[in-house]
């Protein structure tokens, strides 16, 4: 209309005079008055060509070419954005097109060997159309293989979690045998221990260990000996450690663990199976035992 004219019109005045801004904002007005006119596309494109602006300009000489596609000016220009682009292949492309349509133009013929010099080819130019044209299918195709490599993924984590829950139902039955085990030997120890000493109840423990055990874990029951300790003791008061040789005494009657009745193995409650848990599992922590889950602190002397 006449007001994209008037607008166009003051667009060249401000272009002729070197006011590249100017020019390119009188262009915009004028494509919004008539965004159907690629004279307009095209003004701009040369005016923002000459800011320096060049993907804006292959933005507008793109446009123009979609009102207009066999204008031989606009893929002049279209080629000079692309040039400055570095895009050497696209611009002799849009060069070669402008000579199609004007087979006489020095500057476009002249445009089309600089690209070539500068590296650009038709065999790039066909190799960049043909990865236009292929560009969806090989959206399509990445797409599918990250869709499978998603699937493997899936059924992998789906595999590994059910190993682990297999692994755990199996140390839950190990759990369950070795339970059963150490409850059976508590249960025979404790009667062969009553048994011998004519004691109720269990054999007494202190710490986890028991103090009728020897320092070779054997339950001990009446002294066959003096036969008038009916139970043996160790007094864990004067105990060294556990495994004190000097502890293979009764502290009852005095007499070595050897005179005391043997009622086999008695496991401790500290001995207790634990039960398995799903996850990491934090390790135990013992007063006074360095665990190795962070930093050895000295103990503090007294």
């Amino acid at each position: 209309g006449e007001r994209a004219e008037a607008h166009r019109a003051r667009g060249n005045a401000c272009f002729q005079a070197g006011d590249w801004e100017d020019a390119a904002d009188w262009y915009r007005r004028a494509l919004n008055a008539d965004p159907r006119d690629p004279r307009a596309a095209c003004n701009r494109c040369a005016a923002l060509t000459k800011l320096g602006r060049y993907r804006e300009a292959l933005n507008d000489a793109d446009y123009g070419l979609s009102l207009k596609p066999e204008w031989a000016k606009l893929h002049g220009r279209r080629a000079v954005a692309l040039f400055h682009l570095r895009e050497w292949d696209e611009a002799l492309g849009a060069y070669l097109e402008a000579l199609r349509l004007e087979p006489g133009s020095a500057a476009y013929a002249e445009g089309a060997a600089m690209c070539r010099e500068a590296g650009g080819s038709r065999e790039g130019l066909e190799r960049r159309r043909w990865e236009r044209e292929h560009k969806a299918e090989a959206r399509l195709r990445r797409e599918a293989e990250a869709k499978a490599a998603g699937e493997r993924e899936a059924r992998a984590q789906a595999s590994m979690a059910q190993a682990a829950e297999m692994a755990f139902r199996d140390q839950e039955r190990r759990f369950e045998q070795e339970l059963a085990r150490f409850r059976k030997e508590r249960r025979e120890g404790a009667q062969r221990w009553r048994r011998s000493t004519s004691l109720e109840g269990e054999p007494e423990e202190d710490r986890g260990r028991s103090i009728r055990i020897d320092a070779f874990g054997t339950l001990r029951g009446h002294c066959t000996q003096c036969h008038g300790c009916i139970a043996w003791e160790r007094d864990t008061t004067k105990l060294k450690g556990w495994n004190d040789m000097d502890a293979l005494t009764c502290s009852g009657c005095g007499c070595p663990h050897t005179a005391h009745e043997d009622c086999g193995r008695f496991p401790t409650l500290q001995e207790e199976p634990k039960r398995p848990t799903r996850g990491k599992q934090e390790p135990e922590e013992i007063p006074g035992v360095y665990n190795g889950a962070g930093p050895c602190k000295p103990s503090r002397k007294r």
